[in-house]
């Protein structure tokens, strides 16, 4: 499984930089995107993993402080907490390898925009969609669709914003991560068994969270 997730990594970032030397600069993509209306910049504000089945990253609005919960794999969330941890390796991940090709290929990670939630039935179904825009070498950007986890892990990686839509923020973002933490850990905690032991859980959720 590990080699086969291997192989898809360097097979997209193979794509990846065909796309950066072939596709054509987009003059819609070089808008100033402070100023768009429809948009929402925010912050990586936590990555919450209390068990294997959970994996959630934050997004905090710079302007209103509310919170989008985005549910994400566990390799993506640890890629994405290891950065924020300031965690280092002898060798390359796949996040800071696909960086270093696109600097290589002279371009440069201008932003990512978090602009579509498909096939919702509410905040804790669907599946969200980025882009992540370039600026090219000689002039021009480019856009490259991307799974919204590793458009944020490539994020906090070249420090470069993030955006989400404007309608995304407004329709599933909430006041605060602890409502959500506390709905999960709630439904949990009922889903028990009465031979398991709470306390022991606790902890290990705890353990995994930092």
């Amino acid at each position: 499984m590990v080699s086969l997730r291997r192989a898809a990594g360097i097979a997209g970032l193979t794509g990846l930089l065909v796309l950066i030397g072939d596709r054509r600069p987009s003059g819609a993509q070089d808008a100033v995107t402070e100023g768009w209306p429809d948009v929402v910049r925010v912050e990586v504000k936590s990555v919450w993993t209390p068990d294997p089945r959970i994996n959630v990253v934050f997004l905090k609005s710079l302007k209103t402080r509310r919170v989008l919960p985005v549910w994400i794999g566990p390799y993506e969330a640890e890629a994405i907490q290891m950065k924020l941890s300031g965690a280092t390796f002898p060798s390359p991940l796949t996040h800071d390898l696909l960086k270093s090709l696109i600097e290589v290929a002279g371009a440069k990670v201008r932003y990512v925009l978090v602009d579509a939630l498909r096939a919702t039935g509410g905040r804790d179904s669907g599946t969200y969609f980025a882009k992540i825009t370039l600026s090219l070498k000689g002039g021009g950007s480019t856009e490259i669709d991307s799974r919204t986890s590793d458009a944020i892990a490539l994020s906090v990686r070249t420090g470069t914003p993030i955006y989400v839509s404007a309608g995304i923020m407004e329709g599933n973002s909430i006041a605060d991560e602890s409502e959500l933490e506390s709905e999960l850990m709630g439904k949990e905690k009922k889903s028990q068994k009465p031979s398991e032991k709470p306390e022991k859980k606790e902890r290990k959720a705890g353990k995994d969270y930092y």
